[in-house]
Order: C-alpha cells, then structure tokens, then sequence
C-alpha cells in the first residue's frame, strides 16, 4: 500500500476511534435517553423549541468567532482562509475532548498548518487562549457583586469586595497587554534559545491587535453566556435575566479553574451550575439538564463535526 493510502487509514481510523468514544461515553454513559425523556418533560411550552434553534444558532456563532480570532493571530505566521481555520478549531475541540482541561486543542489546530508554522502558532494560539481567559476570569470576579445580593454583609465589606474586583480586573489587563513580557522570561531558559524565532510571536502583536483578541474573546464570551440563559429559560428555571447571567459567570469561572477531562466534565459542570444557579431558583433538575444541553451542544457536537475535519489533515513531512 502507498504511503497515502496509510495515512488514509490512519485518519479513518483516527475519526472512527473519536465518534466510537464520544458516543460510549455520551450516549451510553451519561442515560442520553433518559436526559432527553426529562429535558421534554421540563420544556412543555411553545417557546421550547425556538429557544433550541436559536441555541443551535448561537453555537454556530460561538466557535465561527473562535475561528475568525485563531484566523486572525495566525495571520502574521501562515495565511489561512476562514474554512481552513474553522475545521482547525473543530479538530482542536474533538482532541480536547479526551485531554485534561483541553490542551489537546493545541495539537488539533496546529496540525492543519504547514510543518514549519506550527511551533510559532502554538505561541499564537496561547495569546488568543489568555485573552479568553482574562474575560472569563473578570466576568466571573465580577459575579462577586451578585452572590454578594443574598449574603448579608457589612457596607465596608462590600466596598472592599467592589475594591478588590476592580483591581483584579486592573491588573488581568495589564498582564494581557504586556503578555510580550513572557517572551524575555522564557528566554532567560536555556532549553527555549533554540525556540527564540518561536517564542517571538508572543511580542508581534500591537496593543491594538491585542485589543481586537480581547473584543472578540468577550463577543464569543456574551455569545456562549447568553446561549446558557436561553438554555436555562428553556427548561423553565424562573430567575430575573441579570441574576441568570451573574450566575452564569460564576458557573463559568468556576469551571475553567477546576482541572477536567471533557470526558468526565459533565458531572463537573452540573454540580457547580446547581450550587451557584440553585440561588436564584429552586428548579435544580432543570439547572443540571441546562448543564447537560449547554455541554451537548457545544462540545458534543462540534467534536463530532471536528472528528470529521480530521480526514481533511494533509499532514507535512517533516524537513
């Protein structure tokens, strides 16, 4: 058999090894039947169904965004059109589903681009990862302010919690607009001189090209959360709109600091979304299938799609 014919084999195979995995662990593991049998149960009223397209929809928007900001940052390595960067993504998001906290996402992107590039495009890669990371983060120190609502505590405290919410979020911007900081701490190390040419793409980017990551990270962000919301007034978890979305952020925060496999996330995610939404309605088995939803539809799904992206990989020989 031709080498081309191996690698065929091997991407059929990488594919089939994917598809048989998420649905062993999804369908059979997680009672998929009895999850949906319950989501039918809560979401009884006519609204239900557009509120699912709509959520489908803002999926579609969500990762389509992810791809324009990776498209974006690894324009100054490797010109790459908006399809070729999303079915990158997709790949990432199917081998970030069997690796802890999704580092597999690096390897899944990379590998579309041209041998040469993809060290240089991990570092890339890195800066759109901390500009998520930094709303994420602030989004959810400001979500202080609304578990601060149902806790009664003294006026000085409050304006400490306010204080410190403020400086934290002062101090994640300041990191992130001088992330070229990190390209001179990581060549103080002896091992990453010969990655130098690399590394240097963590200081090729202006304040305002950072600034453009951090907008599109925070559209991607309002786009995933206010999907949650929907998700959760669907399953009919009655709560004012600022407090689901305060809630939201907490959930979001939390999640991303507790170290998970996608694989065994779901569990992760339900029990936090029910501790921190659970304050604002009493609907907790509505808050765990919203859990379950949220997940299924946006990384179920799009590692399914990315599963197929992995026939496109041409993958380069090695100079």
């Amino acid at each position: 058999m031709k080498k081309s014919g191996w690698l065929l084999l091997f991407k059929l195979a990488l594919t089939i090894l994917s598809l048989w995995i998420i649905y062993k662990q999804v369908i059979e593991k997680e009672n998929f039947a009895d999850v949906i049998r319950d989501a039918k149960q809560l979401a009884n009223d006519n609204d239900a169904l557009l509120l699912l397209i709509i959520s489908l929809f803002l999926m579609v928007i969500n990762w389509s965004i992810e791809a324009v900001k990776w498209k974006f940052l690894v324009s100054k390595i490797v010109a790459i059109s908006f399809l070729q960067s999303l079915n990158a993504v997709l790949s990432g998001v199917t081998l970030s589903f069997f690796t802890p906290n999704r580092m597999g996402e690096f390897a899944g992107r990379i590998l579309h681009l041209p041998y040469g590039t993809r060290i240089r495009a991990t570092f890339a890669t890195l800066i759109g990862n901390a500009a998520q990371l930094v709303i994420t983060i602030g989004a959810g120190v400001a979500s202080a302010g609304f578990i601060m609502n149902f806790i009664e505590l003294d006026v000085r405290i409050n304006l400490l919690i306010i204080a410190a919410i403020f400086i934290i979020n002062i101090i994640l911007l300041l990191i992130y607009f001088n992330i070229s900081i990190l390209d001179k701490w990581l060549l103080k190390i002896k091992l990453m001189h010969k990655y130098a040419d690399h590394i240097h793409a963590l200081s090729g980017y202006s304040k305002t090209e950072l600034a453009k990551v951090l907008l599109l990270s925070f559209t991607r962000y309002f786009v995933f959360a206010t999907q949650y919301v929907l998700i959760l007034q669907m399953m009919n978890v009655d709560a004012d709109l600022a407090d689901l979305y305060f809630a939201v952020a907490a959930v979001f925060l939390i999640i991303t600091v507790i170290p998970t496999i996608a694989l065994t996330e779901l569990t992760v995610r339900g029990s936090v979304a029910v501790s921190i939404i659970s304050i604002v309605s009493n609907n907790k088995l509505g808050i765990l299938e919203a859990a379950f939803i949220v997940w299924f539809i946006n990384l179920v799904i799009p590692s399914v799609l990315g599963s197929f992206t992995l026939l496109t990989l041409k993958l380069a020989r090695q100079k």
